[in-house]
């Protein structure tokens, strides 16, 4: 018996020791808390953008749309004008899970070194990309080739972010870079002066410090379809890395939050605090001085739009929450959102509007011949021919899920 003891007693140390707090198989986690280290939430919110910019982009006829699909052409916004906000607010979230971990201290210029190289490895192939797919657009001709656009951005975005993110280890000083960049812009759009422009015509089309840079730096023949402007221009991208950069601090008060439910309720919070900006931006401003426009990337846009951003992505946390199963199609997309983004677009360009059929694009063939058929040449028409696509998009998102392939750039 006494030797039957001395086992027991010298077992239970060895079982303790081999099933450890950090190693124990089984271990029970307190309700409504998730893992910092993949929020769904944050998924679905980038899978939801996603999937609304190709019912955008994606209709059967764009001069018989659903007014919620169109994109205001200078002031104000519909929920098209969001998307891309809502997409650098996602990007900059990446950036605080992707390199969170790296030791913040000075001696550690190793791994920031690999880390830098990465993030302008990435940088680059985004911009080449974005600047690839806008070949077929120029009709193959360098001199008409449009230099900007929507990967162009979020990859100087990116760079600008992720690069401060690991070099600038205080909060403060990454505000006050941020509060310069606002500063700049501002300054610009309001203090520049046009040549044979008015001041009153400051925040137009033609007189804006927008058009002016973009068309002095860029050249006027490698803007966007040779308009006065680049909507991806020179000076909005400034301000557009303000959203990334709101998408940082989403990612990091996210992940210092341990219940779900404050997530929730702090992102709502956030996000009030910046609509109510931008309303004491846009009323009470003498003769709409700060006006709501996504061309120009006006404060009062970059406010609305960070404001906006906080309460999609407390929607989808809930949303997560309380219907898991229903948000499954925004995760399958989120977790390859990149990928289909570029996809979609390369789709479109090499394939779906270069090939021509009895005269008109295949694309435009496609939506004569399946939905005008079924709907005739409607609103409604127009939206289930985008919503096949969408669909389409959507199970190649759950094949790559199931089979755990991650494609990034």
């Amino acid at each position: 018996m006494a030797s039957l003891l001395r086992q027991k007693q010298e077992t239970q140390p060895l079982l303790a020791h081999r099933y450890s707090n950090k190693e124990r198989p089984y271990r029970m986690e307190e309700p409504d808390t998730i893992s910092v280290e993949r929020d769904d939430g944050l998924d679905v919110f980038r899978g939801l953008c996603i999937i609304l910019m190709i019912l955008g982009k994606d209709q059967g006829n764009f001069d018989n749309m659903y007014s919620v699909f169109k994109h205001e052409s200078w002031f104000s916004w519909h929920i098209a004008d969001l998307i891309f906000p809502f997409f650098l607010f996602m990007v900059g979230s990446s950036i605080y899970f992707a390199f969170r971990k790296i030791p913040r201290e000075a001696q550690n210029w190793e791994e920031k070194d690999k880390a830098l190289r990465s993030v302008t490895s990435r940088s680059i192939k985004l911009f080449v990309v974005g600047v690839l797919l806008n070949v077929p657009l120029s009709g193959f001709r360098w001199e008409t080739l449009r230099w900007m656009g929507i990967l162009q951005r979020i990859a100087i975005c990116y760079g600008c972010v992720a690069t401060m993110f690991l070099f600038i280890h205080s909060r403060v000083k990454q505000y006050a870079v941020i509060g310069v960049l606002f500063l700049l812009h501002t300054s610009l759009l309001y203090g520049l002066v046009v040549p044979d422009c008015l001041s009153s015509e400051r925040l137009s089309r033609i007189c804006s410090a927008q058009s002016y840079l973009d068309t002095m730096l860029l050249g006027g023949k490698h803007l966007y379809f040779h308009l006065e402007y680049d909507p991806e221009g020179i000076l909005s991208t400034l301000m557009a890395i303000a959203n990334t950069f709101a998408g940082l601090e989403a990612a990091r008060l996210s992940s210092s939050l341990r219940y779900v439910n404050q997530r929730i309720i702090w992102c709502f919070v956030i996000g009030s605090v910046f609509m109510g900006m931008e309303v004491v931006l846009v009323d009470c401003f003498p003769n709409h001085m700060a006006p709501i426009s996504k061309p120009l990337w006006t404060s009062s846009f970059l406010f609305s739009t960070v404001g906006c951003s906080f309460w999609c992505l407390a929607f989808c946390g809930l949303w997560a929450k309380v219907t898991p199963k229903w948000v499954q199609p925004c995760l399958w997309v989120g977790r390859n959102s990149f990928f289909l983004f570029a996809a979609s677009f390369l789709l479109d360009y090499a394939a779906l509007l270069s090939i021509h059929v009895s005269h008109m694009p295949l694309k435009q063939w496609l939506y004569r011949h399946s939905a005008v058929v079924l709907l005739g040449d409607t609103k409604l028409a127009s939206l289930l021919f985008a919503s096949v696509f969408t669909l389409f998009w959507t199970l190649i998102a759950r094949t790559l899920y199931r089979n755990r392939l991650f494609l990034k750039i």
